[in-house]
């Protein structure tokens, strides 16, 4: 099930901007993206997502915004013993990012922020940042967020699968594998 939240900055939807059936159309994930709100300008992702998770979202609900420069986007897994899993999550999220970058071909010179948190011992929220605006100094160039956004949810949406199945040590045998962050990237 889809939904699509209101703005709350109020402003219009630019040519180029998030939209639901775009980032969908590319998904192809089992756990995550079953529900998906969208947001223009709003504080946290993460924030928007801690309540709704308080008020029974179930595992794999997204929050995404756009303000225009930043696209934050922040996903829930309900998980037994969420709080001794977080470093694993945080793990997962530079692992999904790293194969989001490869596969939606951005500049180098995109900011990305990681942040996940546990409000409680059965969820946790991981949630991203990424600056994907203009930058002094470099040649603007277009950047597609609904492939950025739906890279993202495929890659995390497989390595959490993986981590569930086979544990820490077969996501770190294929993070070596791909030789980790490429000093290119």
């Amino acid at each position: 099930m889809v939904h699509a939240a209101p703005e709350i900055s109020g402003s219009p939807a630019e040519p180029g901007s998030l939209c639901i059936e775009l980032i969908r159309r590319r998904l192809t994930t089992v756990r995550v993206g079953g529900h998906i709100y969208l947001f223009g300008r709003i504080a946290s992702t993460t924030e928007v997502l801690g309540r709704l998770a308080a008020e029974g979202a179930s595992d794999g609900t997204v929050v995404v915004a756009d303000d225009g420069t930043t696209l934050g986007l922040s996903v829930l897994f309900r998980l037994e013993e969420a709080l001794e899993v977080l470093p694993a999550l945080s793990f997962l999220a530079a692992r999904a990012l790293r194969d989001a970058l490869g596969a939606a071909w951005l500049p180098a010179v995109v900011r990305v922020e990681c942040a996940t948190v546990a409000h409680c011992a059965s969820w946790a929220i991981l949630g991203i940042g990424a600056n994907l605006g203009s930058i002094a100094g470099v040649t603007p160039q277009r950047v597609d967020r609904n492939a950025f956004a739906a890279a993202f949810l495929n890659a995390l949406d497989r390595l959490v699968a993986t981590f569930a199945a086979r544990g820490a040590s077969a996501v770190l045998a294929g993070w070596r594998d791909t030789g980790g962050f490429d000093a290119r990237e």
